[in-house]
């Protein structure tokens, strides 16, 4: 395999002075409901 199963880009310069994770994850890693279980543990304050 020559590329990594996940990618993350960063987008920055939001109105409000916000920014956003944009994600892309092969399935083998995560399915769906374990996705939103990683994001609520992740994003959570």
């Amino acid at each position: 395999r020559t590329r990594p199963l996940w990618e993350i880009w960063v987008v920055e310069g939001l109105e409000g002075d916000r920014f956003a994770l944009i994600t892309k994850v092969h399935h083998c890693m995560i399915d769906g409901l374990s996705g939103v279980d990683l994001l609520k543990v992740t994003l959570s304050p």
